[in-house]
Parts: C-alpha cells; structure tokens; sequence
C-alpha cells in the first residue's frame, strides 16, 4: 500500500471490463492463468517502499523515495536523512532505518546484480517492495519480513501511479535474493522476491454464481436475483458519478455505495432515482469481485501459507490486463476498509493508495466564489480537499447592523457552494488558528507516508509568502512548495462591475471605502450586501458572490429573505462566474488588490496567532 507504484488495478476497473458478463470472463481467464503458476505472486498487506541507488561523495548507497516532488525524496532518503523525512513519531522510521541498514550492509555482494538490474545506469529504476512488521495494516504476519516485487521505473514524480513494472532478466533477480537472505536474517528480517502462489484445487464459480444477491429497493421491496442473473444485466458503471441525497456525489463502485446497499439500506432512503439502477450495478461489480475473488484466493497457496490468510494475490499477464498487473483480493476489498490507512484519510474507494491531500484554512466570514474557486483548483489537483474553517476568539464578523457569522454559517455555505465537489469535506476547526489546525493535521505522524500535501494560498498580495512563512519548519512529510500550488485569485463579473458602477451604492461598498479594488472578491463586500435583502439591486449583485439559489438559502440561515430581488438576476446571476454558467470562466485578476482571500486582516491576525503559539521560529 501507498509508495511509487500507487494504485493496482481491481478486475472491475479494467478499460475492457465493460458489463457483468465481461467481469466472468476476466475470472474464467484469471482461473487458467493461476493453474499455470507462473504469473500469479501473493499481494502481501505491507507497507510498499521503494529503494533506489544514489552516489554521496565517491560511494554508493540505498535511499528510499517515496515518489513525490519532496526534494528529498528526489535526493533520496538515506541513512543520514532520516530524520529530516521522517519525524520521531512517524511509522515509518525505525522500519526505513533498519532496511536501509540492510540493503547497505549487502551492497558490496549484489553489486553485479544491481548493475546487471539497471540501478546504476538507469537513474529512475528502484526495487519495489513491500515491508512487514508482524501486524501490518489488518493482516497479521509472522515475523518481519521484506518482499521485493520487481524493478520499477519511475514515469510521472508526484503522481498516483506514477510508474511501471521494467523488464528484467529473472534469473539475475533471484540471485539478489539469494545473496540479501543471510544479511536480513541476521537482523531478523527475511527476504522474499515474488511469493508464488501455486493452485491447489479446482477453481469452480459455479456456487458463487447461483448463490443470492439482495438488493433493498426500499424497506417494502427487496429485489434478490443469483450473482449470475445480477451479472448478466448488470453495465460496469466504474467512474461514473451517483447522486446521493444531501451529500455530495461519489463514485458508483465506492465504498460509501457498497457499504449502504451491503448493510440493507433502502436505496431510494439515499440515492436519488436517477441513479439508483447505477448505485445497484455499482455494488454488484465489487460484490462479484469480493466474491469470485474469493473463490480464487480459497483454492491457492503459497511458501508462506494458505493464501486466503494474506490480502490476494497479484497477476501479471498481458492479456488479462496490458497496462500492468491486476490484483484479486476477495474478502479483502472489504476487510481492507478497516486498515489504519484507510481509517486516517476517509476515502472513497475500497481500496486505499497514494494521496494528495490539499488543505484550505480560513475564516471565511462568510465564503463566496472568490473562495469556491480556489478549492474547485485543488479539487482537480488532490484526492481529497479539507476545508478548514476557524472560530476566531476575537473580532467576529458580522453582517451590517445585525447578526454574527458563526463558523456555523459558514459551514453551511460552504456545503451549498460546494455541493458538487465529492471530493471536497468541510470541516471547522477546533482551533482558534486555522492554520494551526492544519499545522497539526498535516505533522501528527499517522498518515500514510506516501501522502502528499497542498496548503491552500493565493498567489496574490502575500498570502502564500506568509503560509510559507508558517510551513518553513515542516520535516517529515510531502508539502508540496507554495509557489507552485499557490491559486491566482479571480474578479468580479464584467456584469457585476457594470451594475455596480451604475448603482447607488458603490461609493458605501467597504472595499471601495477602504481604497481596494471592487473588482476583486470582499467578503466585507458580501457582508455589506446581505444587510439589504430588500434591495434588488443589492441581491442581484449579491448572486455574483453566492448565485441565486444558494443567496436565496444563506440569507435563510440569518433569518433573513430578499425581496421580490430577480430584477437584475438574469442579467448578473446565472451569466456570471461559476456553476450557473458553464460558458463563462472565472477570469484571472490583474489587479495589485486582489486577494483568493478576501479580509487581508483575516490573514495577519492568523499569522500573528501562529507566531505567537511558536509554530514558527
């Protein structure tokens, strides 16, 4: 789990598993090629590692890279480095020591191997391996222990996936396994190059296949058919989206999906109608998977033991997958949910891999689109993005002569703002310092090490130059620099600008008061807006912040509703930036004024704060 090599495919999000009856076939041929023996190896439920070669003076010595744009992972994590990686609390540690003493402590012996593997020449190969240390993740193993898959060549740093299995020649592999097994037995470690796993009965789907299948339509009706009549209708809806009623869409063979149908959760209860006939073929993908899958792991065994003890196994064959190996992991696709790397970050899918996790602190009193844009940026560039909302000790923020904003509000903005983001979780901090909070979040040692982090800033005024300023003493973990995930910020509507230069009430706007530029997005601006739900002027210009339905429902939450308004909407609102619009894009700022963050008091008070509690030096 996690490391270079990323994500390993499942049968049902294969590019040609279209339907149910392809996802038979895929096990029919899976089944011929585990009685070969040759092609399939156990999946061992460890820590994935990566070790490469790097040159320190005249001499040569292992280091572990985790992938990741990190300058030390680009250096290489060795011995000496440890400690700049990896802080004390940190998993991974005394585990990376003790490896990398290993493989040092080899190096003169398998030196002709690792020339004859291509570590010395090629600068981006490195052995990809899964370490084990007695209990890893939720599989318990006996003893320690490090198994070496292959060599891999690093494609694309930084990103899930981001390289391949290399042609090698095998016989020179094993003879590197040969020579490591004394060192690492003197450390009480062993070494296993690919665990073969032998088939020790006849595979036969035929039960699982016949076997039922419920599916609760409602708590009325349920629908159970064979896993083989499901199969034979059922579509492969993988990375489609379904609607799930008051959260945000997810994918359609995703954990959350699987888990409420699994459990006996009335689907029309969460999914919306449309796409309930996807959620139910969803959870049949991965139920024919889990239990086919099964099926195969309960006929095989290997050195180690029966293979249904171990998480699956991997098969490497060009016709089952072209692009790479697949895995078989059965009871595993679901078991694996309870894995401590999966419990830290909440994803998902069923399986867990490589993240990026971008972070998004602030008080947003109250957020708008100048704030939705920065987090639809990260979006598309993390797994997953936290929104981070603070509940400052001081200086609240509150509409024109009337009510507070709580981190409450703004939570419930932020989730109608956000709605169609599935990867996007809105959370309020227990801190008083966001960025604090994100502080923590990021260092507390109990992520996946293989984890990289965005901190959200703009590029704008010096926002990003002051969260860098917060981050300059983070060690140990992938936060990923700040000049280049800082978001440009973005202005108002050409529509926005022109109704406000002809209202009467552009001279009062804070901002214009204060001598920033009106074009860019204030939430003084939107403070000053929301005490005037009477004005149609106000809430037209109000609908560029927010849009007109979640206007509509923010001003709700202060127990506050607009006019007969909609005068100037269909000229500003749904024609301005946004999701009313998919024709108009946000337009990048020009102006020295901007800021992705619109109270710059906001920000020095945070800095300040940060300073003060000594999280920076």
């Amino acid at each position: 789990m996690g490391g270079i090599a990323g994500h390993m495919a499942h049968p049902y999000e294969l590019s040609w598993v279209t339907n149910g009856k392809q996802l038979i076939s895929f096990f029919e041929q899976a089944k011929t090629v585990v009685k070969e023996g040759n092609s399939a190896s156990l999946k061992v439920d460890g820590v994935n590692v990566s070790f490469k070669l790097v040159k320190e003076g005249e001499n040569y010595e292992f280091a572990v890279d985790r992938g990741t744009k990190n300058d030390l992972d680009v250096q290489g994590v060795t011995l000496s480095r440890i400690n700049d990686r990896f802080p004390p609390n940190h998993s991974m540690r005394e585990h990376v020591f003790q490896l990398l003493t290993i493989l040092n402590e080899a190096l003169p012996q398998i030196r002709p191997e690792l020339k004859r593997l291509g570590l010395f020449d090629e600068g981006n190969r490195y052995l990809n391996t899964e370490f084990v240390s007695n209990t890893t993740n939720i599989v318990e193993h006996k003893g320690n222990f490090l198994a070496i898959h292959g060599v891999n060549a690093l494609v694309q740093r930084g990103s899930r996936g981001g390289s391949k299995e290399v042609k090698y020649d095998k016989r020179v592999f094993e003879r590197l396994i040969k020579k490591l097994k004394p060192v690492a037995e003197s450390h009480n470690f062993n070494i296993f190059g690919q665990i073969l796993t032998e088939s020790t009965r006849e595979i036969d789907f035929y039960s699982a296949l016949e076997a039922p299948c419920a599916v609760r339509v409602s708590s009325e009706t349920t629908i159970t058919k064979s896993l083989r009549e499901w199969l034979t209708e059922a579509s492969n809806p993988h990375n489609e989206r379904v609607k799930i009623y008051n959260q945000r869409p997810v994918n359609a063979t995703s954990r959350k999906i699987f888990n409420y149908i699994s459990e006996g959760s009335p689907i029309i209860d969460f999914v919306q109608e449309q796409d309930a006939q996807k959620a139910i073929y969803g959870f049949v993908m991965v139920e024919a998977t889990r239990r086919l899958g099964q099926v195969v792991l309960d006929s095989m065994s290997c050195p180690l033991g029966e293979v249904k003890d171990f998480e699956g196994v991997v098969l490497r064959n060009g016709h089952l997958n072209p692009y790479g190996p697949v895995k078989i992991t059965g009871n595993f696709i679901v078991n694996g949910q309870n894995s401590p790397f999966n419990q830290v970050l909440g994803e998902e899918q069923i399986v867990g891999e490589d993240q990026t996790i971008a972070i998004v602190p602030g008080a947003f009193k109250p957020p708008h689109r100048g704030h939705l844009h920065m987090v639809e940026e990260y979006s598309n560039r993390a797994n997953k993005v936290i929104v981070m909302i603070s509940a400052p000790l001081k200086n609240n923020r509150s509409i024109s002569g009337g009510q507070e904003i709580t981190a409450e509000h703004s939570k419930k903005i932020w989730e109608m703002l956000a709605k169609d983001l599935d990867n996007v979780d809105i959370q309020i901090s227990p801190k008083a310092s966001p960025i604090n909070a994100a502080y923590d979040f990021i260092t507390n040692g109990t992520h996946n090490p293989s984890t990289s982090f965005i901190v959200g800033s703009s590029r704008k005024g010096n926002d990003y130059q002051k969260v860098s300023e917060a981050f300059k003493n983070v060690s140990g973990v992938n936060l990923l620099p700040l000049e280049e995930t800082a978001i440009d910020s973005v202005q108002h509507s050409p529509e926005y600008l022109n109704l406000l230069e002809n209202s009467g009430i552009m001279n009062d706007m804070p901002s214009v008061r204060a001598g920033k530029d009106p074009a860019s997005f204030h939430s003084s601006d939107m403070r000053y807006l929301m005490s005037m739900p009477n004005n149609e002027t106000a809430m037209s210009l109000l609908d560029d912040f927010l849009g007109e339905e979640v206007r509509t429902e923010a001003l709700a939450l202060f127990e506050m509703s607009s006019g007969s308004g909609g005068a100037y909407v269909g000229h500003v609102g749904k024609q301005s930036i946004g999701r009313d619009s998919k024709k108009k894009k946000l337009r990048k700022v020009s102006s020295p004024y901007s800021s992705a963050k619109a109270n710059e008091s906001i920000i020095n008070e945070v800095y300040q704060l940060i300073m003060s509690r000594g999280v920076t030096q």
